[in-house]
């Protein structure tokens, strides 16, 4: 099974309030990682923006959920043809919903874990392991951060590439070079 540690750490994650707090709370849904993409949404309170670990993150404004997957989920899948909202570029497809990011941010250990999860591929945590998913046959990342690809990141589209499975990442959204994951190898 897929390991998901963050960089430069040498265990995963257990999802609790004392093994990973940014997990949990990032979660927005009271219990971390989970095979489960109920969405409770990505809104930041009051309460979230008064610790410490949101405003190292730089959330220190409250904010109403984005539904940012729910969005994209709709631009692929949408049913075409009903004269209601848009029509999805692939209204046929089958969708297997998967958070890896919450409230305000996320962390490369989560968002590895969900590609790894995503590719059919089981995760190790602390207290076990959450089996895999039915694999998805392409996976799509409509997320980005300012940064070099991890090599987290990497080992974890290495493992989904290599289990057949082509991942899509957003890319210039903001201009200026690509964001991680779209700069990891092997990334359309």
């Amino acid at each position: 099974s897929g390991s998901a540690a963050d960089d430069g750490q040498s265990t995963t994650a257990d999802c609790s309030t004392s093994g990973s707090a940014a997990t949990y709370y990032f979660a927005n849904d009271g219990h971390g990682w989970a095979a489960d993409a109920s969405d409770p949404g990505d809104w930041i309170s009051t309460a979230d923006v008064a610790m410490t670990l949101f405003q190292n993150a730089g959330c220190t404004d409250t904010a109403p959920s984005s539904w940012h997957g729910t969005k994209v989920a709709g631009v692929i899948g949408a049913v075409t043809n009903n004269g209601i909202g848009i029509a999805g570029v692939a209204p046929q497809t089958t969708l297997l919903p998967v958070r890896a990011l919450g409230v305000c941010s996320g962390r490369v250990g989560d968002l590895a874990a969900a590609i790894l999860w995503a590719a059919g591929i089981g995760v190790s945590v602390d207290a076990g392991t959450i089996a895999a998913s039915p694999a998805a046959r392409i996976i799509n990342l409509s997320l980005a951060a300012p940064t070099p690809c991890s090599k987290t990141e990497q080992d974890a589209i290495n493992q989904a590439i290599d289990a057949g499975v082509l991942v899509v990442a957003a890319a210039g959204n903001e201009g200026g070079p690509l964001d991680a994951p779209a700069n990891c190898a092997g990334v359309l």
